[in-house]
């Protein structure tokens, strides 16, 4: 299977979860192909000055790998700088959000798969 670039529509999130601005997503794996494994497959960017909703993974994990741009990742109350090359994994249970601090888009691939095990 081919998924050409011009097939894939990005989906722009505002104020996401409660969070301020923009979270532009752009899917990877429809969602149909992806299942039953997990619910998103996506290349991200948080816009500059904006900032997702702080919530909570419930049977699934969060995996999130950074391209480029700054930010701030907050894990479990636990403030953390993220950059290029650097990875945030929240599993079932816990909570995270993530603000862009920066000048430029906040880029990066992120992977919500369900846990295998997880208890709600």
């Amino acid at each position: 299977m081919i998924i050409h670039g011009n097939e894939r529509k990005t989906i722009v999130k505002k104020e996401f979860l409660g969070g301020t601005g923009e979270l532009h997503l752009t899917p990877i794996m429809p969602g149909a192909e992806f299942e039953p494994a997990g619910r998103l497959f996506a290349e991200g960017a948080l816009q500059p000055g904006s900032s997702t909703g702080k919530h909570t993974h419930q049977g699934d994990c969060e995996v999130m790998c950074f391209l480029s741009g700054h930010g701030l990742v907050v894990d479990d109350g636990v403030e953390t700088p993220v950059q290029a090359g650097d990875v945030n994994i929240t599993h079932h249970g816990h909570t995270h959000y993530l603000v862009n601090n920066g000048t430029e888009p906040l880029r990066f691939v992120t992977m919500i798969y369900y846990e295998r095990g997880a208890q709600d």
